[in-house]
């Protein structure tokens, strides 16, 4: 008398996974790492988080300039910030700095000056540009760790 159990079971390496497009919801699934077949990538790639960041922070920047009188400039750069976190969650790293970069066009040219005009500040733009990067890359590098410890740990 046989049992069958049904055990997902990875392919050996170097071996074609199958044709069929899977969740990977499964802990075998959720193991592979980069140079395994049938590994994705959850994060947007570059050439993604680029139009949706120029989208993302387009938007908030318009908001934030047709609220001038509402907010003040910190709270303007938080709502950013909080835009930039949220990308740089959902993208890689380079992704995110572009992101932040896109960012800092879109605030420096809408919210800060007026009409879409690009001026250099100073010490204010520095930073500015250096608390939407430094914000980018904390969330894009914890959205790694975090992928990272459930591959290892789970």
């Amino acid at each position: 008398m046989s049992t069958s159990t049904s055990i997902a079971r990875r392919p050996p390496a170097g071996q074609d996974p199958g044709s069929d497009d899977e969740d990977c919801r499964d802990q075998d699934c959720r193991d592979q790492g980069p140079s395994e077949p049938g590994w994705r990538e959850p994060r947007l790639p570059v050439a993604l988080a680029a139009p949706l960041g120029f989208a993302v922070t387009l938007t908030v920047a318009a908001a934030l300039t047709a609220g001038r009188e509402l907010l003040a400039p910190s709270q303007a750069v938080a709502c950013m910030c909080l835009a930039i976190a949220a990308l740089g969650w959902c993208s890689t790293v380079r992704g995110a700095l572009l992101c932040a970069g896109i960012g800092w066009l879109m605030f420096n040219g809408f919210v800060v000056n007026s009409a879409g005009t690009l001026a250099w500040d100073g010490a204010g733009d520095l930073l500015r540009a250096g608390l939407f990067a430094g914000t980018a890359l904390t969330f894009a590098w914890l959205r790694a760790l975090a992928l990272w410890s459930r591959r290892v740990l789970d």
